[in-house]
């Protein structure tokens, strides 16, 4: 997958399970994921943040989805690996700048594959996360608004 698809995925992802929980309910868990932003020639330009929202009921499975996605992404920067690692297949110069080139566009420098795979890891961990402490708020002011009105309220 190519630098630039990678944040473009998560936020696909995101949108597209976002999108699929609205008019769910009229309760809403707001929360906000975050994508990579990569720049010309792959270079990492900042991370954009966009605000969501989805039904309470729905943002376990999100979760679940962006847990599945960055398990996959793992798996994925860990077979990229081993190409970090090849061999040149000649002796001559242009073997040797060719191994070096499919290095660095597979390996961890700024660019890389493993470079990005782990920017989007990071930003689909940051959003899962994002979405866990909506979802903890959420049923806490659920609670208290509960208990507030089972007790009669605070005015009485």
């Amino acid at each position: 997958m190519a630098t630039s698809d990678v944040g473009g995925a998560i936020g696909a992802a995101v949108g597209a399970a976002a999108g699929a929980a609205v008019g769910a309910a009229a309760q809403r868990v707001n929360f906000v994921a975050q994508t990579p932003v990569m720049g010309a020639g792959g270079a990492l330009s900042g991370v954009a943040s966009t605000n969501f929202s989805v039904a309470p009921d729905e943002a376990e499975r999100l979760m679940n989805g962006l847990l599945a996605a960055r398990d996959r992404l793992e798996e994925l920067y860990n077979e990229a690996g081993p190409i970090t690692e090849i061999p040149s297949p000649g002796k001559d110069p242009y073997s040797g700048y060719a191994t070096l080139a499919t290095r660095d566009t597979a390996g961890d420098k700024e660019g890389g594959y493993r470079w990005a795979n782990k920017l989007a890891r990071d930003s689909l961990q940051t959003t899962i996360e994002n979405i866990d402490a909506a979802l903890k708020q959420y049923r806490q002011t659920e609670e208290a608004n509960q208990q507030a009105f089972s007790s009669g309220g605070a005015n009485q």
